[in-house]
């Protein structure tokens, strides 16, 4: 790489990685460096600096209209990823950091948990593989150890006010537009709890995040509303956070999601969510995910605790999705194709075997596959450093 057009080649190359550029850019640059017509020609000097001053003008394209793309089609500048703007006990060797480079800056939120306890949470926006859309990621530190990391596909159309990306079992987090100044989550008799907006350079939207307790006393998890109000105090959207209820539920069901010597998964769907039960696995496992909305991928795990070994991946997915591919950290990955779940629901059923033995932690993406071989999902999970 000696020449100058070999150096900008490359320039473009990268920044392209991140930059959504107008695809007829070029051809308008070009006409503006064309002469006018009866203008004497160019000698053979000046012929060689037209198509560098072209190619310098598309940089200047490029770096003006540094945006993030995808389901949020907002726009804003992505800050270079350097150790100063990796704010500890984050580092460049994180995993999410790593596999979902930044294209925002990284903002570091101090949440109280019901108990009074000031925990650490992370969020920034990082690209889908490929380049077709956004995730926003977060990492949340209790006590130094960390709880929850995930990076996820947001998809919030311009009818939408705010989706719920991720989480833990105290605080739980997504994206919303601007129109929201408030959020705070509604419990069970009649009580709230005030939640945080925060942005940040290079933010297609805001980040929404709340805490609120655990409401167990009737053998149930109970529903929450997460409620999105504007800058007049009127409520703009709701979001509903559903909860576990008694097994078995009410509702069609009794699909197995997979079955092997270790035991089975069977999902049923209730109250417009799925519940999946696992069976023969110490200690069974029972988990419950919104069947609309985000995310168009679910994962669960299951694990057999003696010797300890993660057995399945599963979970769901939206109707869009045919193909399910998980990639561990350390190379080795698996896929699988999605099966139809219950009629008319637009839910995608599927499951995978773990490779074993797996790293520990635990690290992996999971992609989501269309018809035509294209991302439509990413989730990254993992934490710590990479090595």
């Amino acid at each position: 790489m000696n020449t100058i057009e070999d150096r900008l080649r490359e320039a473009l190359r990268e920044r392209a990685r991140y930059s959504p550029v107008d695809p007829d850019a070029w051809a308008k640059t070009v006409a503006r460096t064309r002469p006018a017509r009866g203008r004497p020609r160019a000698g053979a000097r000046s012929r060689f600096l037209i198509p560098v001053a072209a190619a310098a003008a598309v940089v200047a394209i490029v770096l003006g209209v540094t945006a993030l793309t995808g389901h949020l089609g907002s726009r804003g500048r992505a800050p270079s990823v350097s150790q100063s703007s990796v704010p500890a006990p984050l580092s460049r060797n994180d995993f999410l950091v790593r596999q979902d480079p930044p294209i925002s800056e990284i903002v570091p939120v101090t949440i109280r948990t019901p108990g009074g306890q000031a925990e650490s949470v992370f969020v920034w926006f990082a690209r889908v593989k490929g380049g077709h859309g956004t995730m926003l990621c977060s990492q949340i530190f209790r006590k130094g150890t960390v709880t929850a990391a995930i990076c996820q596909s947001v998809q919030l159309s311009g009818r939408q006010v705010a989706v719920l990306t991720s989480g833990d079992s105290f605080i739980r987090l997504g994206a919303s537009s601007s129109r929201v100044t408030s959020v705070s989550a509604h419990l069970p008799g009649g009580r709230s709890a005030a939640g945080t907006l925060v942005g940040g350079q290079g933010f297609p939207a805001k980040v929404w995040l709340v805490s609120y307790p655990l409401d167990v006393s009737a053998g149930t998890v109970s529903d929450v509303g997460i409620v999105f109000r504007d800058a007049a105090g009127r409520q703009a959207g709701q979001l509903t956070i559903l909860g576990a209820s008694q097994f078995p539920p009410a509702g069609p069901g009794g699909m197995t999601v997979f079955r092997n010597q270790k035991g089975s998964a069977t999902a049923y769907l209730a109250r417009g969510r799925v519940e999946v039960s696992s069976t023969g696995l110490p200690p069974a496992a029972f988990a419950s995910q919104p069947a609309s909305g985000p995310p168009d991928v679910s994962v669960f795990t299951s694990q057999d605790d003696n010797p300890p070994s993660w057995l399945e991946f599963y979970g769901y997915a939206h109707e869009n999705v045919v193909r399910v591919t998980v990639r561990l950290a350390d190379g080795r990955q698996v896929g699988t194709t999605t099966f139809p779940g219950w009629k008319g629901s637009g839910i995608r059923l599927w499951a995978v075997p773990a490779p074993v033995p797996l790293p520990r932690p635990l690290r992996y993406i999971v992609l989501g596959y269309d018809a035509g071989g294209h991302v439509v999902w990413q989730t990254t999970c993992g934490s710590g450093s990479a090595g």
